[in-house]
């Protein structure tokens, strides 16, 4: 069961009635800070001319209920290499003795991607001939 908090002064465990919850409460803000970054992007001209802007969300239920949101897409030019940096889209299942991330990087040859893992998130990092991909998943 997915529960919202009615208010942000409430005590963490007071919650709403969970049939009640609305899954498009929070996507406004995401929006207006795509937005924000859209223009901010244009107006310093940071990706170069002609580059596509790739912008977007995942949502997902995590393990405690709650709706888990994470947003991909490219990150302004990284000055020193001039190759933009993006976020991968990533899905994690989650099973009784496993856990699967799998991550969308076209461009990448497996062989260019680099896994560093604890206990409870997983760093992923790949360099293409033309893309850089990077993102920290919580496990």
């Amino acid at each position: 069961m997915v529960w919202r908090r009615r208010r942000k002064d409430r005590e963490e465990d007071d919650y709403e009635d969970p049939w009640e919850w609305d899954p498009f409460r929070d996507f406004d803000e995401i929006f207006r800070r795509m937005m924000r970054d859209i223009e901010s992007v244009f107006r310093f001209g940071e990706l170069g001319e002609g580059k596509p802007i790739v912008r977007g969300f995942s949502i997902r239920i995590g393990p405690d209920g709650k709706p888990e949101i994470r947003e991909f897409g490219t990150k302004p030019m990284i000055r020193e290499t001039g190759i933009e940096e993006r976020k991968p889209l990533v899905d994690v299942i989650e099973t009784d003795n496993e856990v699967q991330v799998i991550a969308e990087m076209p461009g990448v040859k497996k062989e260019d991607i680099e896994l560093k893992a604890t206990e409870r998130s997983l760093e992923i990092r790949a360099e293409g001939e033309n893309r850089k991909y990077h993102e920290t998943v919580s496990l």
